[in-house]
């Protein structure tokens, strides 16, 4: 399993604290912080599940911006999408990055306005919707 994009900005707001100190700045175990570093639970082997409650005390406990946050996890939920499609070899359903990339920029530049309650509500709607799409499949 590789590093996901969220899971080395968590490891860098890190910095040299301990796991645990940061998890519980985070308010979160440090056994799931170290899950959400590495970008997969060590115990099974699968993807590290995030919710937006989770993002959301990152970013607060890490003075971080939830914005890039969510895109970073974005960014993460697209290429697992596109990981699914080749192994499951459907030519029909792939995602073309560059208009992933374009959506990308439409999403900052709709969610540079809102107030943090909104940014949250659309984001927990987009992450609902990638959910979707790839237990669709």
């Amino acid at each position: 399993m590789n590093i996901t994009r969220l899971g080395a900005k968590v490891h860098e707001l890190r910095g040299k604290r301990s796991l645990r100190e940061f998890a519980q700045i985070l308010g979160i175990s440090h056994s799931y912080l170290d899950c959400i570093e590495k970008g997969y639970d060590y115990r099974t082997g699968k993807q590290v599940r995030i919710s937006a409650d989770v993002i959301n005390k990152i970013a607060i406990g890490a003075k971080a911006d939830s914005t890039e946050l969510y895109r970073l996890h974005l960014l993460d939920s697209e290429e697992q999408i596109s990981t699914l499609d080749a192994q499951l070899d459907f030519a029909h359903v792939k995602i073309d990055p560059d208009p992933m990339d374009d959506l990308i920029i439409d999403i900052e530049r709709f969610l540079k306005n809102k107030t943090e309650d909104e940014k949250i509500r659309l984001i927990e709607e987009i992450k609902a919707y990638i959910d979707f799409l790839t237990y669709k499949k």
